[in-house]
């Protein structure tokens, strides 16, 4: 049997930054996708109104028309999984963002169900081929975004904690699909000033409260919602 090794270093400065994202309805994850560069989306989203132009300028001060696969069921997904690995179209992007992976969970979870003897069996097949998607996506030769709904879960003692949610208690608690990014952060509202103004941020550093996590090292517990910042801040060389 032959070995080879690589490093340490070499593994940790691929150049490729992996996130999660989760947050609220209408806090502003798809939004997000904006702020990558050279990024395509996938998504089972129709119309993606947040992405208009006048909406980008008014936040970020500037507009991107970001090219979209629109996904309907799980030949979409795996379509659009082997256009990112083989097709030299492909290579023009720099990013992949996939919003919500929550949503397409369901879009899985419903093909699982038509497949299925019994319909409990669909959360199995649910667990395995998400699994195999977000893996998929999650090691393109790319920086990759997955967006995904929040969920508040209660445990025996009565301590609440916000998440990633997913459908299904197998992907929700058991699989946990954190475990799979370097970045995971949640999207959260400040209250209102005095002047009743409020700004969105990202938190990056786990607490008793919020699953989130920064293996990078190199970000403050709150950073701005700009994923480019981040990736610039990120891969920084000291």
């Amino acid at each position: 049997m032959s070995l080879t090794f690589t490093d340490s270093d070499s593994q940790s400065t691929d150049g490729f930054c992996k996130f999660l994202g989760y947050g609220v309805p209408g806090i502003g994850k798809t939004m997000l996708v904006t702020t990558m560069p050279d990024v395509a989306l996938v998504s089972v989203e129709k119309g993606l109104l947040s992405l208009n132009p006048q909406n980008q300028i008014r936040v970020f001060g500037t507009s991107v028309n970001v090219p979209v696969l629109e996904i309907t069921d799980v030949d979409d997904l795996n379509d659009a999984l082997r256009f990112f690995l083989s097709s030299k179209d492909a290579e023009r992007f720099q990013s992949v963002a996939l919003d919500s992976i929550s949503d397409i969970a369901e879009v899985v979870l419903s093909h699982a169900k038509k497949t299925a003897k019994d319909p409990r069996q669909a959360y199995g097949i649910l667990a395995d081929q998400i699994t195999q998607v977000i893996r998929g996506f999650r090691d393109l030769p790319k920086h990759v975004y997955f967006s995904a709904k929040q969920e508040r879960l209660q445990d025996a003692s009565g301590l609440v904690r916000f998440g990633p949610s997913m459908p299904g208690k197998q992907l929700t608690e058991k699989s946990n699909i954190a475990h799979f990014f370097d970045e995971v952060f949640a999207m959260d509202v400040s209250p209102r000033d005095a002047d009743k103004n409020t700004y969105r941020f990202l938190r990056t550093a786990a607490d008793e409260t919020w699953n989130c996590k920064d293996r990078s090292g190199r970000l403050d517990a709150i950073e701005e919602p700009h994923l480019g910042k981040i990736i610039a801040k990120i891969r920084k060389q000291d």
